[in-house]
This record gives structure tokens, sequence and C-alpha cells, in this order.
């Protein structure tokens, strides 16, 4: 027997066997794939999941952009509002700053504070004040008081004239204190 017949022989065992063997090492090739590539298919769901996620939340951020973009064009002067009311809530606290307020108006209007009576009982943030000049003076005094930015309401007004100058009594009350 030469060599060419015992290759023969050879090929001829083995063919029996072929298929199977064939079917051994697709599924070798299968299993090692699989396990091979499971994790990075994980990998790959979860990064998946994540970009879509994130496009939702862009997606909402845009909108939100938007919203703010109408709303900067329909209230242009907004930024200087909410200024001055910070000014109003931060100092309508402040008992002391309101009653500095007060005498420093009185004073712009060139009236003289004869006396001031303060009423700060708890809920209850009230003042009685004297005041002596002429009836201009006093009249700018109340318009400067009504353009304050503080909210001062006035809940009494008597005046009386004495001589050459006049002397006036309000009683003025701040609700928010």
């Amino acid at each position: 027997m030469n060599f060419k017949d015992s290759k023969k022989i050879y090929l001829e065992k083995f063919s029996k066997h072929l298929p199977f063997v064939n079917i051994l090492i697709f599924l070798t090739v299968l299993l090692v794939s699989y396990f091979a590539l499971s994790p990075f298919y994980g990998f790959i769901l979860s990064k998946e999941k994540e970009v879509q996620e994130k496009s939702g939340s862009l997606e909402e951020s845009k909108a939100s952009l938007d919203k703010l973009a109408k709303l900067k064009d329909e209230f242009p002067d907004l930024p200087s509002k909410v200024s001055v009311l910070d000014k109003i809530t931060a100092n309508q606290k402040d008992v002391e700053q309101f009653l500095a307020q007060v005498e420093k108006i009185a004073k712009k209007a060139n009236l003289s504070i004869t006396s001031f009576t303060p009423d700060l009982a708890p809920g209850k943030t009230e003042a009685g004040i004297s005041l002596s000049g002429n009836k201009n003076d006093f009249k700018n005094f109340l318009e400067m008081l009504e353009n304050n930015q503080l909210i001062i309401e006035i809940t009494s007004l008597t005046f009386q004239e004495t001589g050459t100058s006049m002397n006036f009594s309000v009683k003025i009350k701040v609700p928010w204190i």
C-alpha cells in the first residue's frame, strides 16, 4: 500500500464523520462567538438606552429654552420689574428701614418732624407722625410717600393751621410687616 492509497482510506473513514465534525465546528464557533460578543452586546444596549434618555432630555431642554425665549419676547422689561419687587420684599421685613425712609421723605419735602410714634406690636406696623411746614411741602411729602417703593397705607390724616405754618398729623400703616 502506498501513500496515496492510505490517504484515500483515511479520507473515506473521515468522510463518514464529516457532517458531525462540521456541525461540531459550527456549534463551537457559534458558542465562542456568543460568549465573546455578549458583553459587548449588553454594553451597546446600555449605551443605546442612555442615548435615548439623553435625546429625550435634550428635547425637553430645547422646549424649555423655546418657552423662555417666547417669554422674554413677551415681557422684555420683566427683569427690571422683578428687581423692583425684590427690593420691596427684601425691605418689607425691615421695620427700621421703613421708619428711616419715612423720615428721609419728610426731610426731602422740607417738613419738620415734631413727633414720631411707631407702634411695632407683633403683626402690626403703624406709625403716627406729626409734621410742621407749609401746604405745598406736605403735598410733596404725600406724593413722595405714594411713589415710594414700599407699600404704605395712610390710615388717618389731620391738619391744623397755626399762624404762618401748618401742623399735620399722619397715621401710616405698613400692611406687610
